[in-house]
């Protein structure tokens, strides 16, 4: 046995395909060369349990180091007398937990929610971590962050699926906050904050067929004056210019913080690496001129997701799409910018695409001390 975590939860993985247990799509990229113990504990495992394992979709392994375990995720939850069966016939040796992977379905916030936090304003600017969306589309998700261009302008950064209609979206529509779903009596007057300017590809179909997994839920716009925002999240903290770039070394220790239009400022951790693709499902209506109207609904699968969460309220909610997370000033320590929010688990985890390949990808660079 190899007493490696990663070489277990690749063993695990292997003996899940084997008995059809898991999605084949997600190109599992596993070592050839696994040890040989770790491989016949994890087949044991799957042969024993099969049948109960069966009761739900498997749709990703991975380690949680804090814990010292085999990450297990699930579709949905198993009941507490199928946990018992599994977790009966596992091997001590063999450190297993299950955990949900329920994301439904992708795509602007239009559902009514009781008790969002007032937006937040700086010097009278719209703060990041506040409600923006299309100017015509009834729904809200979060300003991440701003960022500079080449050129030093200045754009506001997001996932596409709240501020580019997944890629449908026509350059120059206006960006406004609050978003269109949270214009209510009492709450700032909505102000056009800015302009769609371009997003990242979002490439659907299966990985096996079309080969593209390197897809970032992210796109900006071009701010329509400086004066409008600020790089304040929200009340909390400034934006970090400064990259924290995930390892394995954090699951389970990295401790982060995030400010998002749903459930303000929330803390929690790192929790899992996926190191391998994650199917999220997007539906997103647009409508990107006069009478026309398009769809984007599909499955996409991305590599590089890694999934935090927190042990007392919500670390992110619908509507908390595009918030920028970032480490934790703990001891006066500097704040880094870990990634950025881009779905939310019904048990309120959230998935975080890693922020440097989506800064990479825009050419752009975090802004800091504006407007603060």
């Amino acid at each position: 046995m190899s007493g490696n975590l990663k070489e277990m939860a690749h063993a695990v993985r292997r003996a899940l395909l084997e008995k059809n247990l898991m999605d084949t799509r997600i190109d599992a990229s596993d070592p050839d060369d696994l040890d040989k113990g770790d491989l016949d504990m994890a087949r044991t495992f799957a042969a024993g349990s099969e049948e109960v394992l069966s009761h739900r979709v498997i749709v990703a392994v991975a380690t949680d180091k804090s814990r010292g375990s085999v990450v297990i995720y699930t579709n949905r939850p198993y009941i507490k007398r199928d946990q018992a069966t599994i977790l009966k016939g596992l091997d001590g040796n063999l450190p297993i937990i299950f955990r949900s992977l329920d994301l439904g379905v992708q795509g602007p916030n239009n559902n009514p929610i009781m008790g969002l936090p007032m937006p937040v304003l700086r010097k009278k600017r719209i703060t990041c971590g506040n409600s923006i969306s299309l100017g015509n589309d009834r729904g809200a998700g979060t300003l991440g962050a701003l960022v500079r261009d080449a050129n030093g302008g200045l754009l506001g950064l997001s996932c596409s699926h709240v501020i580019a209609g997944c890629g449908y979206m026509q350059v120059g529509m206006p960006i406004v906050s609050p978003g269109i779903q949270d214009i209510v009596p009492g709450w700032p007057d909505p102000r056009v904050i800015g302009h769609f300017e371009r997003a990242l590809p979002l490439v659907a179909g299966d990985p096996r067929t079309i080969g593209a997994l390197d897809n970032l839920d992210a796109g900006v716009f071009r701010v329509s004056s400086e004066s409008l925002v600020s790089s304040m999240q929200g009340g909390e903290y400034d934006t970090p210019s400064k990259i924290h770039d995930l390892t394995e070394d954090d699951e389970g220790e990295l401790q982060i913080e995030k400010v998002g239009r749903t459930t303000g400022h929330t803390e929690g951790a790192i929790l899992s690496e996926f190191d391998h693709a994650i199917e999220v499902a997007f539906s997103v209506v647009t409508y990107p001129e006069h009478g026309q109207l398009k769809k984007f609904e599909a499955t996409v699968y991305t590599n590089a997701l890694w999934m935090a969460g927190s042990t007392g309220r919500p670390f992110a909610n619908p509507g908390d799409s595009g918030a920028l997370v970032v480490t934790r000033s703990i001891d006066g320590a500097e704040r880094k910018a870990v990634g950025l929010v881009i779905a939310g688990t019904k048990d309120h985890s959230a998935l975080v695409l890693p922020i440097r390949p989506v800064l990479e990808a825009l050419n752009v660079n975090l802004v800091s001390t504006h407007g603060v």
